[in-house]
């Protein structure tokens, strides 16, 4: 009897066609990879790269703290979620605002409800918040607004401000002091204004450069001004978004909540 051959030559493939197919068909998978990693639109790329929380301040309030009514700092974000549910609310959204001194008191500007607790500072000296030009991100009865501080014009409606620095665009340009080839890179936050009148806070992934950073806010957020806030240490609770920290140490943190159901 001759016997039956049940192996791959019984099909007319033999042993060494089939596994050739399969390094073939490895070899094709690994060229579309590579095809869809290069042709991917640097918007896709640039999404993964922040986290961004669009305000709509005609519909939501944004609110600026530092301490809680009996003059303790609050300092996280989960401390702010305490504070918030303590008050009948939810917390909706949240990051730290604005560079603060050693002391743990704001650097510059602070305005929250309508009362200015540290003036406009305008002095010079190192580090980021006196980098040139440097802003006010301030809330007013017509929306948010971004201003270099030498133009700057304080007025009664306005609620909320928080002074920072550097600026990372200005009227559509990109702060001149940032290199396009930077290789200082840090986790960076920041707030603009888009050209739809809306707030738009942001807090990088992962390492990026100033200029990496000035440039996702005006080409991919469409973003005509926009302020640094802080650097390494920003964090954001900001759970539709999929991103909930809630440490931190902090002095000023904005905030939106609602009224818990």
């Amino acid at each position: 009897m001759n016997a039956v051959n049940f192996g791959p030559e019984a099909a007319g493939l033999s042993c060494h066609n089939r596994f050739t197919s399969r390094e073939a068909v490895m070899r094709n998978l690994l060229v579309l990879w590579i095809f869809a990693v290069i042709f991917m639109p640097l918007s896709a790329l640039a999404a993964d790269a922040y986290t961004a929380v669009t305000i709509d301040p005609g519909k939501e309030r944004l609110s600026f703290h530092w301490k809680d009514a009996r003059g303790h700092r609050i300092a996280s974000l989960s401390g702010l979620a305490r504070q918030a549910k303590e008050q009948g609310r939810t917390l909706v959204f949240a990051t730290n605002a604005g560079i603060f001194a050693k002391d743990f008191t704001p650097l510059g500007l602070f305005v929250a409800d309508g009362k200015t607790r540290r003036p406009l500072n305008t002095g010079t000296g190192g580090g980021n918040f006196f980098m040139q030009p440097n802003g006010v991100f301030y809330v007013d009865g017509t929306g948010g607004h971004i201003a270099r501080t030498a133009g700057f014009k304080p007025t009664p409606d306005i609620s909320l401000a928080t002074q920072s620095g550097p600026m990372l665009v200005e009227t559509g340009v990109i702060n001149s002091q940032f290199a396009v080839k930077s290789k200082n890179r840090l986790v960076r936050s920041g707030v603009g204004i888009n050209r739809d009148g809306k707030i738009v806070f942001v807090i990088s992934n992962g390492p990026v450069s100033f200029y990496d950073f000035a440039r996702y806010f005006r080409d991919d957020l469409r973003c005509d001004n926009a302020l640094y806030l802080d650097g390494v240490i920003s964090r954001m609770y900001a759970p539709a978004q999929g991103r909930r920290d809630t440490d931190g140490d902090f002095v000023g943190m904005l905030a939106v909540t609602k009224a818990a159901k």
